[in-house]
């Protein structure tokens, strides 16, 4: 079984109902896991804005991940621009996740990062 940690990001200056933003987040990627055989291990909750990587509860699950490695297989979100809005930013981060094992994946664009920038609303 496969083992996910579940990022859930809003953004507090775009989204005016916080709360029901972050439940609609949770409710797919709970669902997405039930149906693909995917054991969750954390819930991260995130209310920064996605242009830099500079966010607090990031910050705590990038060193959980370097602390515990091989726990996690995947760090799973709805879009890709929960992820990042900046292009290079997520090719950094991405590049940082694979060294750990860990790869993103956003569950609503069912892609990966070699369809990023066509699908995602990212800044170079």
């Amino acid at each position: 079984m496969k083992i996910a940690d579940l990022y859930i990001r809003v953004d507090s200056e775009e989204d005016s109902d916080k709360d029901l933003a972050q439940r609609k987040q949770e409710d797919s990627l709970k669902e997405y896991c039930i149906n693909n055989d995917i054991e969750i291990r954390y819930i991260i909750y995130e209310d920064y804005s996605a242009e830099t990587f500079e966010r607090p509860a990031w910050a705590k699950l990038l060193s959980i991940l370097r602390k515990k490695r091989k726990q996690s297989d995947m760090i799973l979100f709805t879009h890709w621009d929960k992820f990042s809005r900046n292009m290079a930013n997520a090719y950094q981060m991405i590049t940082t996740l694979q060294r750990l094992g860990v790869r993103p994946y956003a569950i609503v664009q069912d892609n990966y990062i070699a369809e990023l920038g066509a699908t995602a609303k990212l800044k170079l």
